[in-house]
């Protein structure tokens, strides 16, 4: 069963003997959640035997359960509120005689959970767990969260080279939140991780069954994607609230004071956070690059900020720790500090929720499309942070880019993101030589994101000699499309792949690549022409 204990409410029950039934009244109708019920051992068989449950409904009992026994003296039914009644009839198949020594019958305190369970990165954990928060306010639903411990899962990077990368440290349950809090919201034990996207819906709909789950829903990183909630300024007031009914545990709750103070000393300052971690530099998420290019920021992009914001007080934040320092020692003449300028101790998660205690007393925070970027300004700003592809156009993003690209020291791998970031705001931006970004970002790092790309884009411009001329720059092995088939990002790509490959019906890489393509969708390999 889903729900606690403290969750349920036990009827007052009217418990009567009939020659062949149990008649079970209430004092109202209640929507039925859960019944046990004991039998009296006299009565229990050798034989399987049916109980049979049934509600009333106008003037006759309609039967909603019927309960294989064996020799149970307790029986546990769930009916997770699907029935509402005032009455129950409780019998025997066959009217087969039995006795009940007593029944409890429970419903609801609430019309179901809101629930936060992502088993991502710490920004995406948090934010459905404030949207849950915000939701039970604005609905009669209890907020409950899970928190599995993934981290055995992730494939951590933690040095590239001589940059260091924050991982995807999420802590333990117990590290993170305080006994009572865990006991009285932990759903961990009972509900799966789940993302939980909504389809367009409104408030007053959700509030209405049939829920996502018979339980409830499961809440996603987002209320006003789906439409519930008009922007995140409409509802920013209580998101600090929320944050702050928070049962943290003991060590979280002192980490988050300290950085809290030690922010205000610097009086009003702004915030450069430059997402970089998996997206720039983990090999499984270089793939998905397409789908996350604008929760990242190039480093162009920050010298830009640091540039327009110079006479402000600037902290920069980063899970590249080697990118922050060095920027902060090219730009002397500003007013730069680096987030670890005031924390050298703290690893990982306590990392983690310093840095987002910190980031939230900003009075500006720029960043990408990031979960994490996102809790701080909630819980600090109550508004989304400054987006810095909404401060500039798609013209002006590849006017900044081209200005600066690849001007700043940094790692290959950051080379190649802001070269295929250009690539991505060019073509948005309708400029001509948008392929030659991302040919760049193949030269600087050949990986399958940017080699099916560059196919994709060769067949829409009608380059096919390119094309041609560009498979014989690649190897196609087992490691090619052992990444390419894995990026669920990369399934769209299959059918232009495939119009492609029937402009070269005699070329041996092309027909290579379409047979694989085949056999991953459909395992029909045709033979060779």
């Amino acid at each position: 069963m889903v729900f606690k204990k403290r969750d349920l409410l036990e009827l007052n029950t009217n418990l009567k003997k009939y020659k062949e039934c149990y008649i079970v009244k209430f004092e109202k109708k209640y929507a039925l959640e859960y019944i046990k019920i004991y039998l009296d051992e006299q009565y229990l068989w050798c034989n399987q035997q049916n109980l049979l449950i049934k509600i009333k409904k106008g003037e006759e009992f309609e039967l909603i359960k019927s309960i294989p026994i064996y020799s149970e003296e307790v029986l546990y039914i769930e009916l997770k509120s699907e029935f509402y009644t005032q009455e129950l009839q409780i019998s025997m198949e066959g009217n087969t005689k039995c006795k009940l020594n007593a029944i409890r019958v429970f419903s609801r305190k609430y019309p179901g959970l809101v629930v936060a369970s992502r088993g991502d990165g710490i920004g995406a954990r948090l934010l459905p767990l404030l949207n849950a928060l915000v939701l039970s306010k604005y609905t009669d639903f209890k907020f409950g969260y899970t928190w599995w411990d993934c981290e055995s899962l992730f494939n951590f990077i933690e040095k590239v080279d001589d940059n260091k990368i924050a991982s995807l440290h999420t802590g333990k349950e117990e590290q993170i939140f305080s006994k009572d809090f865990i006991k009285q919201y932990s759903y961990t034990k009972t509900l799966p991780m789940d993302r939980g996207y909504f389809n367009k819906i409104t408030l007053e709909q959700l509030k209405k069954l049939p829920f996502d789950k018979d339980w409830g829903w499961f809440v996603s990183y987002t209320l006003t994607h789906q439409g519930i909630f008009k922007d995140v300024k409409s509802i920013g007031h209580h998101y600090k609230k929320v944050w702050n009914e928070i049962g943290f545990s003991k060590r979280i709750k002192e980490i988050i004071k300290e950085a809290s103070r030690l922010s205000k000393t610097l009086g009003e300052f702004i915030i450069i956070h430059i997402r970089s971690g998996d997206i720039v530099f983990h090999p499984n998420t270089q793939i998905q690059q397409n789908a996350y290019w604008n929760k990242a920021m190039p480093i162009e992009i920050a010298i830009e900020l640091i540039e327009l914001n110079q006479d402000k007080t600037i902290v920069l934040c980063s899970d590249d720790f080697k990118i922050i320092k060095d920027l902060k020692n090219f730009y002397k003449n500003i007013e730069i500090y680096c987030i670890d300028d005031f924390d050298t101790i703290l690893q990982d998660t306590e990392r983690n929720f310093f840095e987002i205690s910190f980031m939230s007393n900003a009075k500006t925070i720029y960043s990408g499309d990031s979960s994490f970027a996102k809790v701080a300004s909630y819980i600090g700003l109550g508004d989304e942070p400054s987006f810095y592809w909404k401060i500039f156009d798609y013209e002006k993003l590849y006017e900044i880019m081209t200005r600066r690209i690849h001007k700043f020291k940094a790692h290959l791998f950051q080379k190649a993101y802001s070269a295929y970031y250009t690539f991505q705001v060019a073509k948005l931006a309708y400029k001509k030589d948008y392929l030659d970004y991302l040919y760049l970002a193949f030269s600087l790092h050949p990986n399958v994101l940017y080699i099916i790309q560059l196919f994709i884009n060769y067949y829409e411009c009608s380059r096919f000699n390119e094309a041609e001329q560009f498979i014989k720059e690649i190897e196609l092995d087992e490691n090619f499309f052992k990444n390419y088939f894995k990026s669920p990002y990369l399934k769209e790509s299959y059918t232009k792949i495939l119009e492609l490959t029937k402009k070269f019906p005699n070329n041996k890489d092309f027909i290579i690549l379409r047979d694989r393509i085949l056999k991953q969708t459909s395992g029909n390999i045709p033979p060779n022409p």
